[in-house]
């Protein structure tokens, strides 16, 4: 049996290791919190009416101080710091990271950053811009409270602590009247420079007005809602600034609404028609320079950030005079160099900024996705403004280990556009997309995952997911499809499937168990739904109408007794099984055994079709359906389903996949393509499954970033969805030939493909990197390195 070392984690954690009941209330509960971070208050400015944390707290701006001075700059200078809902944090006026991770307050996510290299001797200044959207969203779950908590250790018991010596302000210069940026993510900024200095974030700037934290506004580092604390489990994000690449267009047009104060920049954007559009694509945009524009009319600029970026907008202007109006909007394409004005009806990606005498820079709050930024500059009639526009890239900090480079500049730039994509999906969970939702959906994560897997070999991304889907539930077992999440419409049964199988993606890449041993608990309350939900008289489990059975985007059976989620329960049981098998956990290992063969028999029983094939279902009115999707042979396949005939199904179901047919039965999404990718490529067809990615993904390489959908529909899909992104870790299987076939990559088999005439690939492992290379030599033989580290046993 190998050695099992499991994370204990706070007692809040909805965890089989969950601490005894005796102890809940104990110091135990908060061992894992730093000493300091417990003598610190959370902190939260009140208003002049009310002082009470509670109040206005609806899409709220708030702005922290506390200065301290020190005779030399440390050598370390760990800070633990959190934030309900978020902050952004700088350090004598420097920015420094944003955060928390996303979670849930009754085991608050804390960040811990060694600030030392921001301080020096003499005064410094910490100061924080936190804001509370006061209602849920696809990633936040309010307790109707907001508070900053903060504790920086300077060594020798020196501290500085979030208390009531802290000053505090409300940003009242926001407008908390906005519209959302999507249903799924908090409001549009609309900032007024001429009441909120920006100046407030250095160290000589005068606080004399604001008001100290009084203690009403107080709270104890562990009071409700707040009960325990957890580390972030990942890495701070990376942080840089990114210039823009080109101008697109410049131009104007008459303003369609001219007051400073509107709920929806998109009713102007979408209403203002841009004319006279100068033709300077390619320019340069380093400084726009905006020309007094006539009262009653706005000036234009649209500038490419070359591919979608993500992070933080940032604006210096300069020669204002007060009073000007800068909007921005933040799309993935633009429409005849005006900006993309049509698409998604429930997206508004736009802010504003009210213009202070002089010069200024803002960074805008919310973290933003995007390619094309229009400026819309208006109130200008006797100023001529410089803008200068930029972007803090804020992502995961994904290491660039794997490497993937070859001869056929198309598969190159395909792999790139996928690496971009999964560096714009990653941050503190794997999310959809950065343009439209930021939400943690868990079939994408485990897609995005195995991307990783590739390019950073870093799987603590995937394991900080896996706990907070286990920490969201509903009553009867299932995880909901993203957490936190106020989406109660966005439970799928399959996706808590997947996130079982992702449990065993977690152990197949780390050899480390921990994470089945803390979630077994999810597991069973899982797979015990399952057990409730199934037809007594075939053995079968039933789609649920109180939840969304999505399985793929594609006609497929989701309705009856459909074959591909009684296929997916099949795997994910056969994969406990043998995670369990292997580590010497007999009475799991069985449990999950007696489960599988239930539901192999029930499927082999009354989904295979008289031809061989596996039907899509059993339908509503209790008759097989006659349909046999590719998907289900692929998981039939995948499952080892006895009667299928899979030379049938690769011929008739599969094959025209990746032949090209569009009109076929069930044609897989980009997204679920990936499984019957995987398969044939073990099935030995690699040269059908690249060319395929070639003709498929051309597209994706031309833009930069992988879409939702394929071929790229612009009502319908983003432009960077990192579940389509798979080619990040496909191509390099492909043309390297290196398959993992044991747990922890203790055993590899290498078969390189040489279908292009050179070719260096790196595989990280968490042994080392695995390196590939060849090259075609003029005799047309060809001349191959391989180099695998210790540890790692090859297979012939």
């Amino acid at each position: 049996m190998k050695s099992i070392k499991p994370i204990i984690f706070c007692a809040a954690a909805l965890s089989a290791c969950a601490l005894s009941a005796k102890n809940r209330d104990g110091d135990a509960t908060w061992s894992n919190v730093p000493a300091p971070l417990k003598s610190a208050y959370w902190v939260w400015p009140g208003t002049d009416k009310n002082d009470s944390m509670l109040n206005e707290l609806f899409n709220s701006y708030a702005k922290m101080r506390q200065s301290f001075d020190l005779a030399e700059a440390p050598k370390s200078a760990p800070l633990y710091i959190s934030a309900d809902q978020s902050y952004r944090l700088y350090v004598n006026g420097t920015f420094v990271t944003s955060g928390p991770a996303r979670g849930f307050q009754n085991s608050q996510p804390f960040d811990e950053i060694d600030i030392a290299k921001y301080l020096k001797a003499g005064k410094n200044t910490i100061a924080i811009r936190a804001h509370n959207p006061g209602r849920s969203t696809f990633s936040y779950l309010t307790q109707g409270v907001g508070g900053v908590i903060f504790a920086l250790d300077l060594g020798g018991g020196k501290t500085v602590l979030s208390s009531s010596a802290t000053r505090a302000a409300r940003q009242y210069g926001c407008d908390r009247d906005t519209a959302q940026l999507s249903i799924q993510m908090c409001n549009q900024e609309h900032i007024d420079l001429r009441v909120e200095n920006p100046d407030w974030i250095n160290p000589g700037f005068d606080e004399s007005e604001w008001g100290k934290t009084k203690r009403s506004k107080l709270a104890v580092f562990n009071a409700m809602p707040f009960y325990a604390f957890e580390s972030r489990m990942i890495p701070q994000p990376e942080n840089k600034i990114i210039l823009p690449k080109a101008s697109v267009s410049s131009g104007g047009g008459k303003a369609l609404f001219e007051g400073e104060r509107i709920v929806n920049l998109m009713d102007i954007f979408k209403g203002e028609k841009v004319s006279e559009i100068a033709g300077n694509a390619g320019a340069s945009c380093a400084v726009l320079e905006a020309a007094p524009a006539p009262k009653g009319t706005f000036r234009n600029f649209l500038i490419d950030f070359g591919k979608v970026v993500a992070g933080f907008p940032i604006l210096k202007i300069e020669n204002a005079k007060g009073g000007e109006i800068v909007d921005i909007l933040l799309t993935e394409a633009h429409e005849n160099g005006t900006g993309e004005t049509g698409v998604f009806s429930n997206l508004a990606p736009a802010h504003r900024l009210i213009c202070r005498a002089g010069s200024q820079t803002h960074q805008f709050y919310h973290l933003a996705g995007f390619r094309f930024m229009t400026i819309r500059v208006r109130n200008n009639p006797d100023s001529a403004l410089k803008i200068s526009p930029s972007l803090m890239w804020s992502a995961y900090p994904l290491a660039d280990k794997g490497k993937f480079e070859t001869s056929n500049k198309l598969a190159n730039d395909i792999w790139q556009a996928c690496k971009q994509t999964q560096k714009i999906c990653s941050h503190d969970a794997y999310i959809d997309t950065p343009y439209r939702e930021q939400a943690q959906w868990w079939g994408d994560a485990r897609v995005q995952a195995w991307n990783t897997f590739f390019i950073s070999g870093d799987a603590r991304l995937l394991r900080r997911g896996i706990r907070s889907i286990s920490m969201q539930k509903t009553p009867n077992g299932l995880t909901y499809g993203h957490a936190p999440t106020m989406a109660h419409t966005c439970i799928l049964p399959d996706f808590s499937l997947v996130w079982i199988l992702s449990i065993w993606d977690y152990y197949w890449q780390t050899g480390d168990i921990e994470a089945y041993l803390n979630h077994r608990d999810t597991v069973e309350s899982i797979l015990s739904y399952f057990d409730a939900n199934t037809d007594p008289r075939t053995g079968l489990v039933k789609a649920d109408p109180r939840y969304w059975l999505f399985l793929d985007w594609t006609n497929i059976q989701k309705n009856g007794q459909p074959a591909l989620l009684n296929l997916w329960l099949l795997e994910a049981l056969e994969k406990m099984k043998k995670l369990c098998a292997d580590n010497g956990l007999e009475r799991d290992a069985e449990n999950y055994r007696a489960r599988a063969e239930k539901v192999r028999e029930a499927i082999e029983k009354n989904l295979l079709l008289p031809g061989g094939l596996i039907s899509d279902g059993i339908l509503p009115d209790g008759k097989q359906n006659p349909n046999a999707s590719p998907h289900a042979q692929v998981l039939g396949k995948m499952t080892n389903i006895k009667g299928l005939d899979f030379e049938k199904a690769k011929r008739e179901k599969i094959m025209p996949v990746l032949a090209g047919e569009t009109k076929m039965y069930a044609q897989p999404s980009s997204y679920w393509v990936v499984y019957l990718l995987r398969l044939m490529c073990d099935e030995g067809c690699n040269g059908e499954v690249y060319r395929y990615i070639l003709r498929e993904w051309k597209p994706f390489a031309e833009y930069g970033t992988t879409s939702e959908t394929f071929p790229y529909n612009r009502l319908h899909g983003t432009r960077s969805h990192a579940w389509s992104a798979h080619p990040a870790f496909i191509l390099p299987q492909i043309l390297g030939g290196v398959k993992q076939t044991a747990e922890g990559w203790s055993k590899v088999s290498i078969s390189p493909n040489f279908f292009e005439d050179s070719a260096q690939i790196v595989y990280p492992t968490p042994k080392g990197d695995i390196k590939v290379s060849w090259r075609k030599k003029p005799d047309g033989a060809f001349e191959k390195k391989i180099s695998v580290p210790k540890g790692i046993e090859v297979e012939k």
